[in-house]
């Protein structure tokens, strides 16, 4: 397994996607002032520089690569059960960046909690297109906001 490609890409995802929400966290993108420290990604994704972003990519303009519109183009399917029975539902339009942050969770998620990988992938086509395009969001998303970037230059505290 650990030859795979897109096994490599998914462990690449999980621990860009670990990394990035400590950084959301220490610049201050949290859910609560006090309590469990978990990333706010609604906030993230409402600031300025995501909303900005966002526009850039619906627009083509000044997107570094295709890969983020691949989410915007194609969204991920949702998981859902009826009558005791897995199905895939389509996903609604993307109309706001708080949609666009929301679906690159639903990739992670979709990963993580056993939707897209049950010892080999799902649709590795299209999965690894997915997975792909969630390390450039994440990437072009940390360049793009200062307090990201650094944060994760830094070492953990």
């Amino acid at each position: 397994m650990e030859d795979d490609p897109y096994f490599k890409l998914a462990q690449q995802v999980f621990i860009e996607f670990a990394r990035f929400e400590y950084c959301l966290k220490v610049s201050g993108f949290l859910r609560l002032s006090d309590g469990p420290a978990s990333p706010d990604w609604d906030s993230f994704a409402h600031c300025g520089e995501m909303r900005q972003l966002f526009e850039d990519i619906k627009s083509d303009d000044a997107i570094p690569c295709q890969k983020l519109r691949y989410l915007l183009d194609r969204p991920p399917k949702k998981q859902a059960a009826a009558s005791g029975r897995l199905h895939w539902e389509e996903a609604p339009r993307i109309a706001s960046s708080q949609d666009y942050f929301g679906a690159l969770k639903r990739v992670r998620n979709n990963l993580f909690h056993g939707g897209k990988f049950n010892g080999e992938f799902f649709e590795p086509e299209r999965s690894a297109k997915l997975l792909e395009a969630v390390l450039c969001v994440l990437k072009t998303a940390r360049e793009r906001h200062p307090k990201i970037a650094e944060a994760y230059i830094q070492k953990s505290e």
